[in-house]
């Protein structure tokens, strides 16, 4: 028996172990909530759940491990690969690996400029609406002065046309609960 193990067989086994154990093989139909993106490349939420055949193959291939699989028991997204941005945020990379390794068509290269979702200001959780100084949101953001900025009060404010979605925001807030949060797009 061959004891090395390539990286993508390695959560291929990995997951396919805890999908059998935890999913049961239903597909329970919940909201999606706050907290999860879809990655990269996605048409639609329901196209996402219909194409995507949970090969892991978008985890395996993502060079900043932002990929997981939702854990969440009765979560619409269970045993599905989304990005969580409080965990790892996407960075969008130039070459998009996890769109290129997609087999399926869940993930279309013809997408990869589509937003992921748009950052939303919690004013009752942000520390600089509280009359704190804090600019994690708008130095980390990639784009910064141009999808996140400071308005004339000193606070973050998100232009919607050129947020992408991808929750380096979210990621590097210092508050114990997000203060920014990325709606995800579901259509």
């Amino acid at each position: 028996m061959d004891s090395n193990i390539s990286r993508k067989d390695f959560f291929k086994e990995a997951f396919g172990f805890f999908k059998g154990h935890f999913s049961g093989g239903h597909k329970p139909s919940v909201q999606v909530e706050k907290g999860y993106i879809l990655p990269p490349g996605t048409v639609s939420l329901s196209h996402y759940l219909k194409n995507c055949d949970q090969c892991f193959e978008c985890i395996s291939a993502c060079p900043h491990l932002a990929l997981q699989v939702v854990r969440e028991d009765g979560h619409i997204l269970e045993g599905y690969p989304v990005i969580e941005p409080r965990r790892q945020p996407c960075y969008l990379c130039e070459d998009f690996p996890c769109i290129a390794a997609c087999r399926t068509g869940a993930l279309q290269m013809s997408l990869k400029d589509k937003p992921l979702g748009i950052a939303r200001i919690q004013s009752q959780l942000c520390l600089a609406y509280q009359g704190h100084f804090c600019q994690a949101c708008v130095t980390n953001c990639p784009l910064s002065g141009k999808a996140i900025r400071f308005n004339n009060q000193a606070r973050p404010e998100v232009i919607e046309e050129y947020c992408t979605g991808c929750g380096v925001c979210v990621f590097a807030c210092p508050t114990e609960s997000p203060a920014i949060q990325v709606e995800m797009k579901t259509e």
